[in-house]
């Protein structure tokens, strides 16, 4: 597929239409256009979930929202080429991630860069520019101080 038409496909995925998609595309497109209802498709989603997925192209995050996963504490990875989309879904999701959910959302506002962060890669990082770095992790939060030129 052209990257042209993979573009012009996510790009319709906006606010307003995803507010509309379960209507539109589970009610209307998948019923009398595609003559699959919605529910057959979710009868399949839950038939292959795992506590461990991967979702991609997820829509409005409906068939997350709805399906019944193996344990309360599942691992989820959502990924769409369409911001609006990721931070739509990312909200059915939240009671599952309850931090990592906002991160997410933050992450796909471009509010936060830090999908990559690890504790070791901020320390170092932390390290590069400060003196006597100090640092503790509270849930999903880094606790850290330091100081410019500093002499113990």
């Amino acid at each position: 597929m052209h990257k042209d038409a993979v573009h012009a496909g996510q790009a319709a995925y906006t606010p307003f239409t995803l507010a509309l998609y379960d209507k539109a595309v589970l009610g209307l497109s998948c019923r009398w256009l595609w003559r699959c209802p919605a529910s057959r498709l979710l009868d399949h989603y839950q038939a292959n979930i795992s506590d461990n997925h991967l979702d991609v192209g997820g829509g409005s995050g409906y068939f997350l929202d709805q399906v019944d996963f193996p344990s309360d504490d599942p691992r989820l990875a959502l990924m769409d080429l369409n911001a609006d989309s990721q931070t739509y879904f990312a909200r059915c999701v939240a009671r599952y991630l309850p931090a990592r959910g906002f991160m997410s959302v933050y992450n796909c506002k471009d509010i936060f860069s830090n999908f990559q962060d690890t504790v070791s890669v901020l320390r170092a990082a932390l390290a590069s520019r400060l003196d006597d770095v100090q640092m503790q992790v509270e849930g999903c939060a880094a606790l850290f101080s330091g100081r410019l030129g500093y002499k113990a």
